[in-house]
């Protein structure tokens, strides 16, 4: 009685365990937005909503997780990046800044945004921590004028996680599934809101990184 009372405990305890993961989770998490013109105005702010979101799930510090936000149409816009030293400890500060970030700016380059996240969003002297996980959440309608399997292949080649939220443009024109495919490196890890809704893609992501990080 007194065994099966403690396997009963024991289990109560890993599933919690597991469920806490990602509010205590160590990892350099980097979100890349496209604020391309056929985002739209009115996706702009569910998808700022839905950054504010995944932050406020974890634990921010010195030895928890870190953010860094950035948006791309043509390039990677460094003057309004967030970077993963920028908010330490000040969740609060992160998500006004996530907010402030201004929506403006036509053609997409994706590949560029993802080369971008690998070499100065996660550089050390932006706030990347050896030890620490890395993760790319791209929010983006997956069209481009460039090459993005390359880069996206040498994120998860570095061991960096890879997501992606795929965004309905405002033009009519519809998702590209394949590039989003190629952006998240497989069907689990790919979030469309156009079928689940930017509630579905919370819920994902969410349960995306436990699976990945607290088996």
């Amino acid at each position: 009685m007194k065994l099966f009372a403690f396997i009963v405990l024991a289990a109560i305890f890993v599933g919690l365990a597991k469920a806490q993961c990602p509010n205590f989770g160590k990892m350099d998490f980097v979100f890349a937005l496209d604020s391309s013109k056929s985002t739209g105005a009115e996706n702009w702010s569910e998808v700022q909503n839905l950054v504010t979101r995944i932050i406020s799930h974890f634990s921010l510090g010195l030895e928890k997780a870190r953010f860094s936000v950035f948006r791309f149409n043509r390039i990677p816009h460094r003057r309004s990046e967030i970077f993963l030293n920028s908010f330490i400890d000040d969740k609060p500060g992160l998500i006004t800044a996530v907010y402030n970030l201004p929506y403006y700016g036509s053609g997409s380059y994706i590949g560029r945004a993802l080369q971008h996240a690998k070499s100065v969003s996660l550089s050390e002297s932006n706030g990347n921590r050896a030890g620490y996980k890395d993760i790319v959440v791209t929010v983006t309608d997956g069209r481009t004028y460039d090459d993005m399997l390359a880069p996206s292949n040498s994120l998860r080649d570095s061991n960096v996680l890879t997501y992606a939220v795929g965004v309905q443009p405002t033009n009519g024109r519809g998702t590209r599934n394949d590039k989003l495919l190629e952006i998240a490196g497989s069907a689990q890890n790919l979030f469309l809101t156009n079928l689940i809704g930017f509630n579905g893609a919370y819920d994902g992501i969410i349960t995306a990184l436990e699976r990945d990080l607290c088996a």
